[in-house]
């Protein structure tokens, strides 16, 4: 079967002054390859700010994929909560996009699944473990988080967006989470 693309327009890695493991996109033309979806058709994203409690579990950020029944085409869907409203809110949200776009994007790329990412998460959570479970060496998807970070910490540093207080957000907000849920 031929392998059908689609182009996204972003940007190449630019070097991030004073960061030399850093870099920002800038002008970068990105081919989506779906050779692995059943009827060739490209793949499309859909990402929604949602909120927090509407999530699929305690995360502040979720995606999985799945085959539009229409065409066959595969679907990245990202869920990201809602931090607020104030300016800098949206920053956090858009920070928040960009990590699950490239997380997502990196599992698929490799093989792993959401429902793999999923089901450590539960479990980490389960088991009374802090902090973020793909930083878990332990996690299925270790790597791609990881890197995925590192963009997301470099977009922070482009829109001038402070990392430390964005981690506070992130925590506030997952501590909302209901306790029947």
């Amino acid at each position: 079967m031929p392998c059908v693309t689609q182009s996204l327009r972003l940007s190449h890695l630019a070097p991030v002054d004073g960061l030399p493991n850093l870099a920002v996109l800038t002008d970068y033309a990105l081919a989506v390859s779906t050779d692995t979806i059943d009827k060739g058709n490209a793949m499309r994203i859909n990402a929604k700010v949602i909120p927090h409690a509407e999530q699929r579990y305690n995360t502040v950020g979720d995606w999985w994929f799945h085959a539009d029944p229409e065409d066959g085409g595969l679907i990245m869907e990202i869920r990201v909560s809602d931090m607020g409203r104030r300016a800098v809110d949206c920053d956090y949200e858009a920070l928040l996009l960009v990590h699950e776009i490239v997380e997502a994007w990196l599992c698929w790329r490799r093989g792993i699944t959401d429902e793999q990412v999923t089901t450590f998460d539960k479990k980490f959570e389960a088991e009374g473990n802090d902090g973020e479970p793909g930083t878990s060496v332990d996690a299925p998807y270790h790597r791609e988080h990881i890197q995925a970070e590192l963009l997301e910490q470099g977009f922070a540093v482009a829109m001038g967006t402070s990392w430390p207080w964005y981690e506070v957000e992130l925590r506030r907000v997952a501590s909302t989470w209901p306790d029947d849920r």
